[in-house]
């Protein structure tokens, strides 16, 4: 098998590809000195081949000149090697060497800012929210027991007899107090589960819900699919889709809700997995740009109060190095 080169493994790549595109053209082209008239119309030809190139293009240019950039490059000024505008010149498309990684991961994560605003909003306008590393017990009008897991949002529904919850983002964790004429309901994006007394989650992340039971029985029934319904025992997880539930699984009890004592447990988990359930808990961004790093299998029991630690634990032990950006950014390399 053939051994990854040190740029193959470093190139760092933003998650949406044109985007990714958009930062290696601004690179490019914005670097500094002259820009050659065949290069010129090559970026010409990439920007003009679809409306989405120059939205990309736009937000990223704007972002380029933003103090945030500009402060963060001063920040990393010291620890990057100077490198000619004609290196730059020569990156391939769509990659940028391990030298260009602190302006990608700078540009990268401040043009995400917007995913910052749009996590916000659902918080403002919901009846219960936690902040990341937040936990959040609440009683509800029944007298159930919700207790909110890190940025979650919630909206209630009590009135005319109703017990129901819809979870906006996030997680919950729900001991509910037993009425056989009143079912409860916690509504996910694709899920609802449906139960009279019991114990269980519902976590609402990406494109999925995914409803755990601690005790007691639920109903997991898909909201779009017709006919589509997964009954759970205590120890049984169901994921719901746009598309579909997924069969019934099983899971750790004491793993999935360690977040209730505030702990965060890591058992055996590729790097950049427990990289995103850290992040979680943090209050900022974090980037592994170190490809190298992603499949290490790690474990650990954090606390979720504690999440910056635990993740330069995490790095450390991995073999990599956390480089802290303003606004609370984390690169990990």
């Amino acid at each position: 098998m053939r051994e990854s080169s040190r740029d193959e493994d470093e190139i760092y790549q933003y998650a949406d590809p044109i985007v990714d595109e958009a930062l290696n053209w601004l690179v490019r082209m914005e670097a500094g000195g002259t820009v050659e008239a065949s290069e010129r119309a090559e970026f010409e030809v990439w920007l003009n081949a679809d409306a989405a190139h120059r939205t990309a293009w736009n937000e990223v240019r704007d972002v380029w000149s933003s103090p945030e950039v500009v402060t963060a490059s001063r920040q990393l000024d010291a620890a990057t090697p100077v490198t000619s505008v004609m290196s730059i010149r020569r990156a391939r498309p769509g990659r940028l060497k391990t030298w260009a990684l602190p302006l990608a991961a700078s540009l990268a994560l401040i043009v995400g800012a917007s995913h910052f605003a749009m996590q916000l909003f659902p918080r403002i306008s919901s009846d219960y929210s936690t902040a990341a590393g937040e936990r959040r017990e609440v009683t509800l009008p029944d007298g159930s027991l919700m207790v909110l897991n890190t940025g979650t949002a919630v909206d209630l529904d009590f009135s005319s007899g109703r017990r129901g919850v819809r979870i906006i983002q996030g997680e919950a964790w729900f001991d509910v107090v037993h009425d056989a004429a009143h079912p409860f309901h916690v509504v996910g994006d694709y899920g609802e589960v449906q139960v009279k007394g019991t114990a269980f989650s519902v976590e609402v992340e990406g494109d999925s819900d995914t409803a755990a039971l601690q005790r007691g029985s639920v109903d997991v029934v898909h909201r779009s699919v017709e006919g589509q319904t997964a009954r759970l025992v205590p120890g049984e997880m169901v994921i719901a889709s746009k598309q579909s539930l997924s069969p019934v699984s099983e899971f750790d009890v004491d793993d999935r809700f360690a977040w209730l004592q505030g702990r965060i447990v890591i058992e055996s988990q590729p790097f950049d997995a427990a990289i995103a359930k850290l992040e979680r808990y943090f209050g900022g961004r974090v980037l592994v740009l170190n490809n190298r790093l992603r499949n290490i299998v790690v474990s650990g029991d954090y606390r979720t109060d504690r999440a910056e630690t635990a993740i330069d634990g995490l790095t450390a032990a991995a073999g990599g190095t956390v480089t802290r950006l303003p606004g609370g950014i984390l690169v990990i390399h």
